[in-house]
């Protein structure tokens, strides 16, 4: 059975990794990056990327 992640981490948390167990390790899936260049925008890049991470794992969760 595999199992799946998100790992976060960046200066604000704006970077998540979903990634699935191998024997050897944690392996990346996909990665999603927030755009905080801009301050007014920052959160809600962030909570897009996080939206776009947890679907994508509910989906790899699916299929097993």
């Amino acid at each position: 059975m595999k199992r799946y992640r998100i790992y976060r981490y960046g200066l604000f948390d704006h970077i998540f990794d979903v990634q699935v167990k191998k024997w050897y390790g944690w392996v990346l899936v996909k990665r999603f990056k927030a755009d905080i260049s801009s301050d007014d925008t920052m959160i809600d890049n962030i909570y897009y990327c996080e939206m776009l991470s947890k679907e994508l794992l509910e989906k790899l969760e699916e299929e097993l």
